[in-house]
């Protein structure tokens, strides 16, 4: 295969996923730049390709880039999930992709750090439900034993009983909140997992 820029034979490179899985994509040995066949792009592991690309200037490529498989016409990828400054080129037809040099290692550094965030965002989320899920439980004890003081035979102030019945129906508000906060954390990571 010859490459989409520059014409040189693409060198074969073996690199083994995070699974264990073998596959093979291409560099050309003249300009730096990598090809991928289909959803190669996102098997390769963030360490091999720093070992792969280290980072360099990115120089997008003029011209007409053609796909080394059957010579279609290269379009710019665009997608709103990427950093601007990423210049990915498809092949509409066989969906094999082609950066240029420096841009594999700012694409996994890009999902490194998007992946970081997103297990930031998961842990801070998990503790604030913790924490107000804990905080609606020591209520509902507080109310518990508070109910069972008042069935005693002590004599309280009516304000007493008119805070108690307030205190119950913010405890149920609190749990109600805590239980949608719950649904709609989960609702959101489930979105974020999708992209």
């Amino acid at each position: 295969m010859q490459c989409p820029n520059c014409r040189a034979d693409l060198n074969t490179i073996e690199v083994i996923d995070n699974f264990g899985q073998e596959f093979e994509i291409e560099q050309c040995p003249s300009c730096g730049g990598f090809w991928f066949d289909r959803n190669e792009l996102y098997r390769v592991p963030v360490k091999v390709a720093l070992q792969l690309d280290p980072p360099a200037p990115i120089k997008p490529y003029s011209g007409n880039l053609q796909c080394p498989h059957d010579k279609t016409l290269l379009v710019e990828f665009k997608d709103p999930n990427l950093p601007p400054q990423l210049v990915i080129y498809r092949c509409p037809d066989c969906g094999g992709l082609f950066l240029s040099k420096g841009q594999l290692y700012a694409y996994k550094e890009y999902q490194r750090e998007k992946t970081l965030k997103s297990i930031e965002f998961s842990r801070k989320s998990a503790i604030a439900i913790s924490i107000l899920f804990t905080l609606s439980l020591s209520i509902l004890f507080g109310l518990f034993l508070s109910k069972n003081v008042l069935k005693a035979d002590v004599v309280m102030p009516a304000d007493t009983n008119l805070l108690v019945a307030n205190f119950k129906d913010i405890l149920l508000f609190l749990t109600i909140f805590t239980f949608l906060l719950m649904i709609l954390v989960g609702w959101i990571e489930y979105l974020r997992k999708r992209k």
